[in-house]
């Protein structure tokens, strides 16, 4: 028998467990403790082993980091605005006027600047031609030296430019003169025995230049006209197209297009046609002998002269190598000027009537060379002059206010 409380075996006649003190109940007999334990025994199972997958951890979520960059972006972007909206223009107003702390104009490298024919030597407000120098003065008028003819240069009236009215440019030849009208007619006047005069029947032009004995022409279509001698093909421009400036020598008419590059027609003796390979070119002058370009970074080029028979044509007028921050440039008889940046006016080739001493001239906006001549446009609208002045091509001293160039900035 066993004690009901601690499981603890006692006689079967005994009254209380001698282990724990307890009454002996005769009446219940509990378990052994094996059948005990064995009751609180799980049934048997058939187990399997299975190999329990470790838990996958968790991906945390991005988007707080996501809408914390995007606000931050936004601010950015706010502030960007207000900064060159607002400040920036301000900023300018405050410094005062004609001050620009950060320009604003913008221009692709790739993007050839497009030259104002107003820059050219030929035909433009002043021009030096062979016996004489003409000007548009303001209001349209036109202004001429007072011709002094000799045995060797009679007088053809290329200076009677009295009747004029309306002229917004001018070109001098070697003895006649053309003028362009504000409506594109062209009036001329001068020798024209080859016909370098007739120009009359010409309508919508731009741009006008008088070589030797030959006129041309541009056409607001980018084509170009001309008239006069011809004998070397000079005039030989009817296939000439996108054309945006034009000028005449002596026996040669150079184009420039408006991809930059260069036309040419004419003789080809001594290499004054021989530009087939430039480009980026934004303005052009037909000399005697020999062209002149501006580049748009503001170098100046020149065609190589040759000299086949002997003439001792060679006078450096091309020894532009060095020559940079350019603006305008321009091809005499037989030297070269280039007016710089600043004002100031350079030059080489012959000298031998003075026509390269240009050292002192300030202020300069348009420049144009004669055959033995150069003379300057002022921006007051006074001309200086050097050279030969055997037949008063000189006498520019008393002219004011010659029309000045759209491109000088000023009024024209």
């Amino acid at each position: 028998m066993f004690c009901k409380h601690c499981g603890n075996r006692v006689p079967d006649n005994a009254v209380f467990c001698d282990n724990c003190g307890s009454r002996i109940d005769r009446t219940v007999n509990p378990p052994s403790p094996q059948s005990r334990y064995a009751a609180q025994a799980p049934a048997p199972v058939n187990v399997r082993y299975v190999v329990q997958q470790p838990e996958k951890p968790r991906r945390r979520s991005n988007a707080g980091l996501i809408v914390a960059l995007s606000i931050v972006g936004t601010l950015f972007i706010v502030g960007l605005i207000v900064v060159f909206g607002v400040l920036i223009p301000a900023l300018r107003g405050a410094v005062g006027p004609g001050v620009d702390p950060l320009p604003t104009q913008s221009v692709r490298a790739t993007e050839t600047p497009k030259p104002s024919a107003k820059w050219l030597a030929a035909g433009d407000t002043v021009s030096a031609g062979y016996t004489h120098t003409v000007a548009v003065a303001e209001g349209g008028r036109a202004y001429s030296t007072r011709y002094t003819p000799d045995d060797a240069n009679p007088d053809f009236g290329q200076c009677d430019l009295d009747d004029w009215r309306d002229i917004v440019a001018i070109s001098a030849g070697d003895y006649h003169t053309v003028g362009l009208r504000s409506d594109g007619t062209v009036v001329a006047c001068g020798r024209n025995d080859e016909g370098q005069c007739s120009v009359s029947k010409w309508r919508d032009i731009t741009a006008i230049s008088a070589g030797y004995m030959h006129t041309v022409g541009l056409k607001s279509d980018g084509t170009v006209v001309a008239c006069g001698m011809n004998g070397d093909g000079q005039c030989g421009v009817e296939g000439w197209r996108n054309i945006i400036a034009i000028s005449a020598g002596t026996y040669h008419t150079v184009g420039l297009k408006a991809d930059g590059t260069v036309v040419a027609c004419g003789s080809n003796e001594f290499g004054q046609c021989d530009m087939e390979y430039w480009s980026g070119v934004t303005a052009i002058s037909a000399g005697c002998y020999h062209t002149v370009a501006l580049s748009s970074d503001g170098f100046v080029w020149s065609t190589e002269i040759i000299d086949p028979y002997g003439l001792d044509i060679l006078c450096g007028q091309n020894d532009v190598e060095d020559w940079y921050f350019a603006v305008a440039v321009a091809a005499g008889g037989f030297h070269t000027l280039a007016l710089l940046q600043d004002g100031t006016v350079i030059a080489c080739g012959s000298n031998e009537f003075g026509q390269c001493s240009v050292e002192g001239w300030r202020n300069i906006v348009a420049i144009s060379a004669g055959t033995y001549h150069s003379v300057g446009l002022r921006s007051d609208g006074t001309v200086v002059s050097c050279g030969s002045n055997e037949l008063g091509q000189c006498r520019t001293g008393d002219w004011f206010g010659v029309a000045l160039p759209p491109s000088s900035g000023k009024d024209h």
